[in-house]
This record gives structure tokens, sequence and C-alpha cells, in this order.
């Protein structure tokens, strides 16, 4: 019998900003949304280079993924989409290095020719979280 889903809310974070949601629970899973160089706390952007978006939008996952109840160690799928692919993968491993770890989740990664108005990442996520 299919299990009904459920919003995951990130306490201190605004309203997400459209008709979506900031993870949904179905089951044993837990589906981010894309998260980019915003600040969830605040609901502003941050101004850095791409490694600094690139580590901001893993720090949101993470939020996410321990409102949810979990961890880094939770995340088993990631998308990450990028303006330049060949300049930032370097960076996205860095920031995959410090805030996801090993092992490391299955990824895809795909360039594209804009991500949003406020940077050049955007990554969502897959999340296994059994139910107690």
């Amino acid at each position: 019998m299919p299990t009904a889903k459920q919003e995951i809310i990130i306490k201190g974070a605004p309203v997400p900003s459209g008709a979506f949601s900031h993870a949904i629970r179905a089951g044993d899973f837990v589906f981010v949304s894309g998260q980019t160089s915003v600040d969830i706390t605040t609901g502003r952007p941050i101004d850095t280079d791409i490694y600094g978006q690139t580590e901001r939008a893993f720090k949101n996952i993470v939020s996410v993924a321990e409102s949810a109840g979990g961890s880094a160690n939770s995340i088993v799928k990631m998308g990450i989409f990028t303006t330049n692919l060949t300049q930032q993968t370097p960076h996205i491993n860095a920031a995959i290095d410090k805030w996801i770890g090993q092992p490391y989740p299955t990824r895809t990664t795909v360039s594209i020719d804009s991500v949003t108005a406020v940077g050049n990442v955007v990554a969502d996520a897959i999340l296994y979280l059994p139910q107690k």
C-alpha cells in the first residue's frame, strides 16, 4: 500500500518562493528540492565565487537532511546543474568532500546555459531515511 507524502519543513527558513516544498518524505526516501547559493535561514543570496556558491547549496542540502532527521551520510543521490562543468567540477568535488564525504552518493552533473538569477549552481538530492 502506498505511503502518503509528507512535507519537510526547515526550521527558521523562509517559505519557498514558488509552488514547491523544501523537501518531501515518501516512505523511506526524502526528496530535496534544488538548493542554490541562497542562505536558507535568511532567504538572501550569498555573494561569493563558484566554490562558495556550491558550498552553500550543499550546506543547505545538509540542513534539509538534518531537518528530516538524517545527516549528510543519508544522501544517496545528487543532481547538480552548473553553468560551466569543466571549470566548476573541481569546486563541486571539493564541496562534496567537505559537506557530504565518503561513501559518495551517486551523482548526475549537467552543464546548462543558466541556472538561477542568484548563482551558477543548483543541487538537489535524494536521501534514504528508513522510518522508525
